[in-house]
């Protein structure tokens, strides 16, 4: 169902053939660099995007993906054509044509014109950069009401990674954890499960959105037990986003990069530009949030200037859970949480919030005032009484300032 799905969609487009794509897996062992990938999400009128992967394998072959987000994926092994920087992939019937850029390919109609209109941008495809596995991750959930948790943790172990998976529903348990090791081949890490002779194989590698890594068997089919829900379900393919908040950081993302550096790893149909207003009438500032492949919001980012995405990022808003410092503060924190956790820098009003500072993670946390008793403000002082700030006040936001 799906790969019909996909096809009529792709279809619909006028930019891809209506015929072959036969569904295929194949492994490549050799250690040797991978090779380069061209990610982007493709605007779909029944659905929230389709996702687009070429790799190019060779100086003539290249592997074709096509994946809703989250929902299964179809792969062709194909040819492909550079000529006059018009990359030409040679699905069955219907070339697929690019324009080839820096770092780019831009998909073109079917007379090799570039294709216009406000969602121009999703039909650009990024060269996936050099991915770093190490760090702890947090599984994303695409599905309401799913109260299931789990962390990924990736580590250096000699010269292979160590992979630990520990949360809810694992292992047929309500809390477990697994523990082994993977090899790292290209742009993949392999992880072997159960005996030798069952055969199944874990696969670690970049997400889509390179914010984070899927998981997934080598194999369509196989049902590790191991890694099997409590109620028999199956837990792969799946997305854990890199998920720790430090001074510096938040996931990939640094305080280092540009907004241009951090808006060329994800797909455009993920992020969603807005204007907004500041407390006056010319304090206007753009803020870009970035989403999950499955459309949840994760952070919003700002930038001093507007238009200029050579700037480095001045503001990040914390918008989803699965981000954490090392103290394990999150966006639904409270105030006892807060004062737990860290040296409190200062408590200052706002004119809803009071607003909590935290000079050693560079970060800002507001509470909102209906939240607290009337005599949190100390009329003689003209200061916040921090102590009555009930611990359970929760906070409203949770921002990092970098510049």
């Amino acid at each position: 169902m799906l790969k019909e799905r996909l096809i009529i969609a792709l279809c619909a487009l006028g930019l891809f053939s209506c015929q072959g794509g036969g569904k295929q897996q194949a492994e490549d062992t050799s250690s040797h660099a991978a090779p380069p990938v061209y990610l982007g999400t493709v605007p779909c009128d029944d659905c929230e995007g389709i996702e687009l992967s070429i790799t190019l394998d060779d100086s003539i072959h290249a592997t074709y993906m096509g994946e809703y987000a989250g929902h299964g994926h179809d792969i062709s092994k194909v040819t492909y054509t550079v000529k006059d920087s018009i990359l030409t992939l040679n699905l069955p019937d219907t070339p697929l044509l690019f324009a080839l850029g820096d770092e780019t390919l831009t998909i073109l109609d079917v007379n090799g014109n570039k294709i216009e209109g406000d969602q121009s941008s999703h039909y650009i495809l990024r060269k996936r950069q050099p991915y770093n596995f190490l760090g702890t991750y947090t599984f994303a959930s695409p599905q309401e009401g799913d109260s299931s948790h789990r962390t990924l943790m990736i580590f250096h172990e000699e010269d292979k990674y160590l992979i630990s998976i520990s949360g809810s529903q694992l292992l047929g348990k309500e809390h477990s954890d697994l523990a082994e090791l993977g090899t790292l081949r290209r742009d993949t890490i392999f992880v072997p499960l159960g005996e030798p002779s069952e055969g199944v194989t874990m696969c670690i590698a970049p997400s889509h959105d390179q914010l984070g890594v899927t998981v997934f068997t080598k194999k369509d089919g196989e049902i590790p037990s191991r890694v099997a829900y409590s109620d028999g379900r199956v837990p792969m393919p799946e997305t854990y986003y890199k998920s720790t908040v430090t001074k510096n950081s938040i996931g990939d993302i640094t305080s280092e990069m540009t907004l241009e550096d951090i808006l060329k790893r994800v797909p455009a149909a993920q992020i969603e530009l807005k204007e907004e207003q500041g407390e006056f009438a010319d304090d206007k500032y753009d803020v870009y949030t970035i989403y999950t492949r499955y459309f949840e919001p994760l952070l919003s980012i700002s930038p001093k200037k507007r238009a200029d995405a050579k700037q480095r990022v001045n503001r990040v808003i914390v918008l989803n859970p699965l981000f954490h410092t090392a103290q394990d503060i999150t966006t639904v924190s409270t105030f006892g949480d807060i004062k737990q956790a860290y040296s409190i820098t200062r408590i200052e009003p706002d004119k809803k919030d009071v607003v909590v500072v935290v000079d050693d993670l560079r970060a800002s946390f507001s509470i909102p005032k209906s939240k607290l008793p009337a005599t949190w403000w100390d009329e003689k002082t003209k200061t916040v009484n921090s102590s009555q700030i009930p611990s359970s006040a929760p906070i409203r936001t949770f921002i990092l300032r970098w510049e």
